[in-house]
């Protein structure tokens, strides 16, 4: 009865709390203002953003804007600097106008438009790859220097994994067995009728 009576007086603080007050008080990260269909890039970005070695890495990066960098690596990685500074902060929704711009410029394909003028609908996975592979090219890895050990891209070091397959002929022993590796930044679950759940794929 004390339980059930001290849970219906936290929910009832968290119902009379302003939508900042609630994020202070859950610890959870500032929203992203949906400037039309970005609702793709806000998942992208809310999603990096919990991996604090990331955050950490885009903050201590020397990336800024200017004319030339506005586009590409660069400048993706300064628009994420400067967005995730802003996040920090405050607890209230951000607006990531600016990286919306910088993401439009680099990839215009994100900008196309639809019937009204309104930004089309796009996958963030797709979101996801580009950004990836400009933080790939633009944050250089950490750790040894030694050529056989390091890992040239931060992504790879922090996101990346190895798939070794080996495949040995069964009918004869005289047959040497081969391998293969796979190096990967992103494992792909493929939702379907037989896997429609993320555990199980």
């Amino acid at each position: 009865k004390q339980w059930y009576q001290r849970r219906v007086a936290i929910t009832a603080g968290i119902e009379d709390m302003s939508e900042s007050q609630v994020n202070q008080a859950s610890d959870y990260p500032p929203g992203l203002h949906n400037l039309g269909n970005t609702c793709y890039m806000a998942a992208t970005l809310q999603c990096l953003k919990t991996v604090p070695e990331l955050t950490e890495k885009l903050k201590q990066s020397s990336g800024q804007f200017t004319r030339q960098s506005m586009v590409g690596s660069e400048g993706i990685c300064a628009a994420m600097k400067q967005l995730y500074t802003e996040m920090d902060k405050t607890s209230e929704s951000v607006t990531p106008l600016v990286m919306l711009k910088v993401l439009h410029m680099t990839f215009p394909r994100f900008a196309e438009r639809g019937e009204g003028g309104v930004f089309q609908q796009q996958d963030a996975n797709e979101c996801w790859t580009e950004i990836m592979r400009m933080m790939s090219e633009y944050l250089p890895g950490e750790g040894s220097t030694n050529t056989e050990t390091v890992r040239k891209s931060y992504i790879e070091q922090y996101f990346g994994g190895e798939n070794v397959t080996t495949m040995k002929c069964s009918e004869t022993e005289a047959e040497p067995e081969t391998k293969s590796i796979e190096k990967w930044t992103q494992l792909r679950c493929h939702i379907n009728t037989d896997v429609r759940y993320m555990q199980v794929g």
